[in-house]
């Protein structure tokens, strides 16, 4: 009965080492998945930023450009989604003086 016993405790450390080993795998793909998303995500803040400043520059500067092609498409787009935004940031200021509510909680 002892060796019986022996065997199923070898094969349950073995089990428990081998699941061990993969909690450790998994572990490490997880934190570099994490890493990976967190420089992603940091490379398009800067995407983001550096967008920003060509469209301030090209706004600024956009007479001595030629005012064709697909800067000058995405800029009227840009300018087209600044201005529905506007309305409707002044449509959200309206409702909450009308309706006195604080969105903002």
């Amino acid at each position: 009965m002892t060796v019986f016993w022996d065997k199923i405790k070898k094969n349950i450390v073995e089990t428990l080492n081998e699941a061990i080993d993969r909690t450790e795998e998994l572990t490490s793909v997880g934190r570099t998945k994490l890493e990976i998303l967190q420089l992603e995500h940091k490379l398009d803040e800067k995407y983001t930023e550096m967008g920003k400043l060509i469209y301030s520059n090209f706004s600024k500067y956009s007479q001595h450009l030629p005012r064709t092609g697909k800067i000058l498409e995405i800029k009227k787009t840009i300018d087209e989604l600044e201005k529905k935004l506007s309305e409707k940031e002044k449509e959200l200021g309206r409702i909450r003086e009308e309706e006195g509510i604080d969105f903002d909680r």
